[in-house]
């Protein structure tokens, strides 16, 4: 009985080969990938925010306290659909500020661009899209005048120092949240300045309190503002604008 003999062959290695050179040739057609940013781009380019506000009408006439719940709605549903919660907070806090070089300062910080000079449209450095309506920027042409406004009391600088002084001073703790992504805690009196708050972010930081804005419920805190006038209660944050050194 004779022995069966087999003869190996290259068949494999040819196989692989041919493999290898395939793999090259599609890496040599396939397109070269770079990191740059995805998203719709920032448009034409960027602007100086121009604070002219948008006319526009609402669909049924709204008084103002509908007003301020309608944009209260928008602020804290839109960062769940795309874009980053820091931005939107910048954002807001730029729509509601009334100073616009505080508001260009607070766009600045978050390198943000404008291809229209106003904050209709706006894109961050990923190249994502932020829409805001015309409603958190403006009053409608058709806005009427809340009835139960008329009842308020008018307040004047005098009476509010003395409710203030009224209150009793508390111990509070809150957090500083900055734009740069640093987050301090801070525990003290609820008589605290903002500007004393700016002077323990600059200890800590090394930031100078002229480059440091301060916001709360989307109102600019001034260095003369107590954490008890602005209302702010413990557990709470304080977002902290960064402007750059150039600005």
């Amino acid at each position: 009985m004779g022995a069966c003999c087999f003869k190996p062959t290259n068949q494999t290695s040819e196989d692989d080969a041919q493999a290898g050179n395939g793999a090259s040739a599609e890496a040599g057609r396939r397109p070269h990938r770079t990191n740059r940013p995805t998203g719709d781009g920032p448009g034409p380019g960027n602007k100086l925010l121009c604070r002219k506000p948008p006319v526009w009408n609402a669909d049924h006439p709204m008084t103002r306290g509908q007003l301020l719940s309608k944009r209260d709605e928008f602020w804290d549903t839109a960062p769940a659909f795309n874009g980053k919660p820091e931005i939107w907070q910048a954002l807001r806090a730029a729509a509601e500020c009334e100073d616009t070089e505080t508001a260009q300062a607070i766009m600045a910080a978050v390198n943000v661009t404008l291809p229209h000079g106003n904050l209709s449209v706006v894109y961050d450095e990923l190249g994502n899209k932020y829409d805001i309506p015309p409603y958190c920027l403006s009053e409608p042409m058709n806005l009427v005048k809340d009835e139960s406004s008329e009842s308020l009391p008018v307040v004047n600088e005098t009476s509010e120092r003395n409710v203030e002084q009224s209150q009793e001073i508390s111990e509070v703790s809150i957090r500083l949240r900055l734009s740069t992504g640093a987050e301090l805690e801070w525990t003290g009196l609820s008589n605290v300045t903002i500007g004393a708050l700016k002077a323990f972010v600059e200890a800590k930081e090394n930031l100078p309190p002229a480059r440091q804005r301060c916001f709360f419920g989307g109102q600019l805190l001034t260095d003369a503002y107590t954490l008890q006038k602005a209302k702010v209660p413990t557990e709470s944050v304080v977002q902290i604008m960064v402007r750059p050194d150039d600005v």
